[in-house]
């Protein structure tokens, strides 16, 4: 493993420490591995595993200790269908045993039904998700199915665990501007 695999693994095990001294030194002794680079990915077919250029974006954390990341995954085999339109996923959890997948490219979009998360072009979810302390979740995602445009391409998705929803979608009317003023950014990713 990569000295910056190991330090992406260990923003993953540990929330918010000093120092890297420090945290190299209490993720030995307090820190929990939650993906871990040629391991397998929990909520997909058994051989698909976390790997890839870019296998994990910068963690978020909960107040309770749930992370939530973007991962990628990689088929060794060929044989399972991992493509770059659905290699990406969004994870949450506390732990290896207890991380799930909330979203994964080319999935149906949640609470719009027709559309998937993916674009011909485009690696799929946003790599930026966000966590409030009380475990809600907001990511971005491409669209693409019957009606989607240029114009209402991407969404923000968010809500508790099991209850993703659109938050808002561009093209949108913009709330409180004049009747037909619409959101025009296109959300790949949310900054903070």
């Amino acid at each position: 493993m990569s000295n910056t695999q190991y330090r992406k693994l260990a923003l993953l095990a540990v929330a918010s420490l000093g120092s890297l001294a420090s945290a190299q030194s209490i993720l030995l002794t307090n820190g929990r591995v939650i993906a871990a680079v040629d391991g397998q990915v929990p909520g997909v077919a058994t051989g698909i595993l976390w790997g890839g250029s870019g296998n994990f974006d910068n963690p978020v954390i909960d107040a309770s200790g749930n992370v939530l990341f973007r991962g990628r995954m990689i088929d060794t085999s060929g044989l399972l269908g991992v493509t770059p339109l659905n290699d990406r996923g969004i994870f949450y959890g506390p732990s290896m045993a207890g991380l799930q997948l909330v979203a994964r490219g080319s999935d149906p979009a949640p609470t719009l039904p027709g559309l998937t998360l993916n674009t011909s072009t485009s690696t799929q979810v946003g790599g930026s998700p966000r966590l409030s302390e009380n475990g809600n979740l907001w990511w971005c995602a491409p669209l693409s199915g019957s009606g989607v445009l240029t114009t209402n391409d991407t969404a923000v998705f968010g809500g508790p665990i099991g209850s993703q929803g659109v938050m808002v979608r561009e093209g949108d009317q913009l709330p409180g501007a004049a009747a037909g003023t619409a959101m025009s950014s296109t959300f790949s990713n949310l900054s903070q």
